[in-house]
């Protein structure tokens, strides 16, 4: 499985780079129209979601952003009316992987070694060990006591008397060496991230999974501010979709990720968070509409 964007529920190298499975080039652009510069990376490019009339700075304005992640030991935290939003470091904890895996179930380690590289397995173990320490902090459980249960497209949840502690809902995404783990309490609740890079066919991509509104949005930005936007479109939808549990199978015009909180006609609306992992890398977190529960970022320290 080539190793690039993801696009799944709690798991890890989760799918293919770009339409038809290759890996990206350096140096390519995104599919000849969206183009990705090391400079948009190190500048921090704002993200322009605007179309015709659209107030790009009112956007700006509008849309919430997580950038301070506050370090934090995972001994009892307490949501205490917030979600938590979890920056891990997997390569730091690399080293402990072998050890951590007797944290994971017999059916986590068949996954593990599902993985061709070995660098993926271990960053498969590390957070998935991370997942447990944290939410058997929160549940005052042990980590490898949590059961899990799945959804029929994916989506994890914890299974039977931990579950119903407390109506405790988590999402969990990595992108090479980093990983977000959210966790709430009495809402679902969907997060994503990538580490910024070229990419084949990104067009194409565009074309299949955004929205028509999406597309305007992203044909009316100059031709530099695009690539960056991409990935904020893309990562807003992986979240919606990770939050509602139903895969990218939903229908493009369902959504409209142009605004900081969307939902399509007769939709309930989605209030989206701009995160800021890091320098190379966007993230999105989705959350219902009117839940107004802060969201406050954690630093993981072991």
């Amino acid at each position: 499985m080539a190793r690039g964007m993801q696009s799944g529920y709690d798991s890890f190298p989760i799918a293919p780079v770009c339409a038809r499975g290759k890996r990206a080039r350096r140096g390519k652009t995104l599919g000849g129209s969206i183009g990705l510069t090391a400079n948009l990376i190190a500048t921090g490019v704002r993200e322009a979601v605007s179309d015709a009339g659209l107030d790009t700075k009112a956007m700006d304005r509008q849309l919430e952003v997580l950038r301070d992640f506050q370090p934090q030991t995972p001994h009892a935290p307490d949501l205490n009316g917030g979600i938590d939003v979890w920056r891990v470091q997997l390569d730091t904890l690399e080293p402990a992987a072998k050890s951590l895996e007797r944290l994971l179930s017999p059916d986590e380690m068949k996954r593990a070694d599902r993985f061709r590289f070995a660098q993926d397995r271990r960053r498969f173990v590390v957070a998935r060990a991370v997942l447990r320490q944290l939410l058997g902090a929160y549940l005052g459980a042990a980590p490898g006591s949590l059961r899990f249960a799945y959804g029929p497209q994916g989506k994890p949840r914890l299974a039977d008397a931990h579950y119903a502690q407390g109506h405790v809902t988590f999402n969990l995404s990595h992108s090479r060496e980093l990983a977000l783990l959210a966790v709430a309490k009495g809402c679902e609740i969907g997060v994503d991230l990538e580490a910024v890079r070229p990419l084949e066919e990104a067009s194409s991509m565009a074309r299949r999974i955004f929205s028509a509104a999406e597309l305007a949005a992203l044909a009316a930005m100059p031709e530099a501010e695009r690539d960056m936007a991409f990935y904020r479109f893309w990562t807003r939808r992986e979240a919606w979709v990770k939050a509602l549990g139903t895969g990218l199978a939903e229908p493009p015009d369902r959504l409209d990720v142009t605004t900081a909180d969307a939902g399509g006609a007769g939709e309930p609306g989605w209030r989206f968070v701009r995160i800021e992992p890091g320098e190379g890398y966007v993230g999105a977190l989705a959350v219902p509409a009117g839940i107004s529960l802060d969201v406050r970022g954690r630093l993981w320290l072991e």
